[in-house]
């Protein structure tokens, strides 16, 4: 199994990530409303920095571009998007409603075809890297716009979310099991590695595609039984069981089929 950071060492790290960030985004507000006050623009500088201080509460910015950043490359990598979580808002096809997060971003995605499940895992790796890469990507721009141009109001907005972007990214590659889920380094690690609960999604959601697209009987047989051992009371455990359940009934293995309900009935019960 990939060894994950313990949560006290991932939240001390992240603690002095966040703080650092935001000693960078005071300073990229201090220069932004000097050169205000220098220009005689301070009124400009003071809405911009409380717009920017607002939609850090409200919308962090560092968070949608990182769910922006699964969402594009996923959909560069073959990925299909059921729904993206940013703070308390959950965004679908059906539309905007509000849902209790259970972190500051989550993107809920799924393989549009499968072929081989190196393929599924590739669209995943790429998915997962999108919200980094973006996030660096936001950090260096405007790290270089700023120190390139002079400090206008509107420049200084976006620059005071480059820190933030910065430490978003790094807190995402530390590999951690978060009680919100698995950050996207241990994610990542374990997709590498082919162990964890990591890789028993990928084989329920490879499983799943195949199915919508033909059925339960054409599945590899490897892809449902020949898999790491995870803890049974594991929410993809629970899938993969099911999905083995509908598998041997559809190759016509009664009774195992009727003990893997059991086994299901046992686990849920415990």
């Amino acid at each position: 199994m990939t060894r994950a950071l313990r949560r006290r060492p991932y939240a001390v790290c992240s603690v002095v990530l966040w703080l650092a960030a935001l000693a960078g985004s005071g300073w990229i507000a201090y220069i932004g409303l000097t050169d205000a006050y220098a220009a005689g623009t301070e009124i400009s500088g003071w809405i911009a920095f409380g717009c920017a201080a607002v939609c850090a509460v409200l919308l962090p910015v560092s968070t949608l571009v990182h769910e922006c950043g699964h969402l594009l490359f996923g959909a560069l990598s073959g990925m299909r998007f059921d729904g993206v979580q940013i703070g308390w808002l959950y965004f679908s096809a059906r539309g905007v409603r509000l849902q209790r997060a259970a972190g500051a971003g989550e993107t809920h995605c799924a393989p549009r075809r499968v072929k081989t499940l190196a393929r599924v895992r590739t669209g995943l790796s790429v998915t997962i890297l999108g919200g980094v890469c973006c996030n660096l990507l936001y950090a260096a721009a405007f790290f270089a716009l700023f120190f390139a141009f002079s400090v206008s109001p509107a420049l200084m907005f976006f620059a005071c979310f480059a820190p933030l972007n910065a430490a978003e990214a790094l807190c995402a590659l530390l590999p951690a099991d978060l009680p919100a889920g698995k950050t996207d380094g241990l994610a990542l690690a374990e997709l590498s590695r082919k162990d964890g609960e990591t890789e028993i999604a990928v084989r329920v959601m490879a499983a799943q595609a195949v199915m919508q697209e033909k059925g339960v009987a054409d599945l590899p047989r490897d892809w449902l039984f020949e898999t790491p051992v995870i803890r049974e009371d594991s929410p993809a455990f629970l899938q993969l069981l099911e999905l083995r359940r509908e598998y041997l009934l559809a190759q016509g293995d009664t009774n195992a089929a009727v003990q893997m309900e059991e086994r299901l009935a046992q686990i849920k019960g415990e």
